[in-house]
């Protein structure tokens, strides 16, 4: 008689013999006392300190009462800490002389990280004019802020790393955010090809490309086998030029199968863009 599996689990001695309260603790963030040395800034932050009237009467507090709420940080794979809220509060202890800073420890990925950082930056009571727009996020390893463009007169995104000159800070009144914008369909809409009436795509995806299209689009998104190098992608988006760009940016490895309107208009578009090189060249 073969030997079969069983799926059954046993319990963990800690699950048998400790309270439900006791595991609930152990899933807390753990708060602790870490050397100022082993904690290193949130990578590219975007929010300035400055060695100001507030920042001296915060050491002072740190002085007197030490630091009342802990800062935020998560471990690195290096056993480092990454600061991810409260620089402000380590700036304070390194000019007060400490070496140590009260943080909590929690478990964030850097996605996660990097919201938490930008959300409690936007609780300070002040901040600079130079710092403020809608909205500062996080999208495919790149800071994006969203605001009004007068040039183009409609709410855009700012690839941060691609700023290539100091903006200029207007001290007349900025156009505010709009009451109706939503934040959320914004981002569907530049980042992730919903701008328009949604079509159902099947694409050919080369099979490196497992992973990155499952980030894209979620791991619920329907694929299947199409041959021994490649897999069939279907899903719902906009036939839009920043979906067509987003397609020609693989190079050949991401080829639309239909719907043929859709493939059709993708292919118009390549041509008439290598119409217009063939002219620039003449």
């Amino acid at each position: 008689m073969a030997n079969r599996k069983s799926d059954f689990t046993l319990p963990t001695f800690d699950d048998i013999f400790s309270t439900q309260e006791q595991r609930d603790d152990a899933k807390l963030s753990k708060i602790r006392d870490i050397p100022i040395s082993e904690i290193d800034d949130f990578p590219d932050h975007p929010f300035k300190m400055r060695d100001d009237e507030d920042m001296l009467q915060l050491v002072e507090s740190v002085k007197e009462r030490g630091v009342i709420t802990p800062a935020t940080v998560r471990q690195k794979e290096d056993g480092r800490y990454e600061l991810v809220s409260g620089h402000r509060r380590k700036r304070a202890c390194e000019l007060a002389g400490f070496d140590t800073l009260r943080c909590e420890v929690v478990n964030l990925s850097k996605e996660e990280a990097t919201i938490l950082m930008v959300e409690s930056n936007f609780q300070r009571s002040q901040i600079l004019p130079s710092e403020k727009a809608y909205h500062l996020l996080w999208n495919g390893d790149y800071y994006y802020v969203i605001g009004y463009s007068e040039k183009k007169g409609k709410i855009v995104t700012f690839r941060v790393d691609r700023i290539a000159s100091t903006p200029e800070i207007l001290e007349k009144g900025s156009v505010p955010q709009p009451e109706d914008f939503n934040i959320a369909d914004f981002t569907k809409e530049v980042f992730y090809m919903y701008d328009g009436d949604e079509v159902t795509v099947d694409l050919r995806c080369d099979n490196s490309l497992m992973k990155t299209m499952v980030n894209r689009f979620g791991e619920d998104v329907t694929t299947l086998a199409y041959d021994m190098t490649s897999f069939r992608l279907i899903t719902e988006v906009s036939a839009s030029q920043t979906f067509f760009g987003w397609v020609f940016g693989f190079g050949g490895k991401v080829q639309i199968l239909a719907p043929a309107e859709v493939k059709e208009q993708y292919r118009q578009m390549i041509q008439n863009e290598f119409d217009t090189i063939n002219k620039e060249q003449e």
